[in-house]
Parts: structure tokens; C-alpha cells; sequence
């Protein structure tokens, strides 16, 4: 799946992915695996064309391909931030004092 903690944990985690975005969840997870995928961390592949086939054929050659997996690691790793905890601290201080 594509959820935002989902996409979160890959990133911390410099994990590359397959997400297969849940067509149901009102679209936000198809924009945020389109997100991840377009910076080299994920591959994006739609539910409604998913088969167990599919799913192999993409799987299968990115767990044999060290260097791809290297490559999409460093994608995840220039996403992440260093003071993410501060930045979101600095943000609810900035709106609580509207």
C-alpha cells in the first residue's frame, strides 16, 4: 500500500518498495506512490492491472538487482529530513500562536 506513514517508514528506513496504491482510499495513496516513485525510491504498480504474474515479474528482477536497490536507497536517503521533529514543533508553535 501507499499511505503516508507507509511512505514515511521507507524513507526513514531508505526501503525500497513496490507500493501497490488501495484504489479505495480516495485517491491519496495512488498521488503519494506516484510521489515516491517519481523520485527513485518506489515502484508504482496500479491494483486494478495487479496479478500474481505481475507482481513476480516486477518483484523478481529489482530483488536480483543490487545496484537498482542501491540506486533507489540513495533516492530515499536524499528525501529524508535531519530536523523533521523540529521543523513539525516549529510548525504547530507557529499556528498555535494565530
Amino acid at each position: 500500500r501507499a499511505g503516508a506513514a507507509t511512505l514515511g517508514e521507507l524513507i526513514a528506513t531508505t526501503t525500497p518498495a513496490v507500493l501497490v496504491p488501495y484504489r479505495y482510499a480516495d485517491g491519496h495513496q495512488v498521488v503519494n506512490a506516484q510521489w515516491l516513485a517519481s523520485r527513485g525510491g518506489a515502484l508504482n504498480l496500479d491494483e486494478t492491472a495487479m496479478s500474481p504474474d505481475r507482481f513476480l515479474e516486477t518483484v523478481l528482477p529489482l530483488m536480483g538487482d543490487a545496484h537498482r536497490l542501491d540506486v533507489m536507497k540513495k533516492n530515499l536517503k536524499k528525501l529524508q529530513t535531519s530536523n523533521a521533529a523540529e521543523s513539525l514543533a516549529d510548525l504547530i508553535q507557529e499556528i498555535a500562536a494565530r
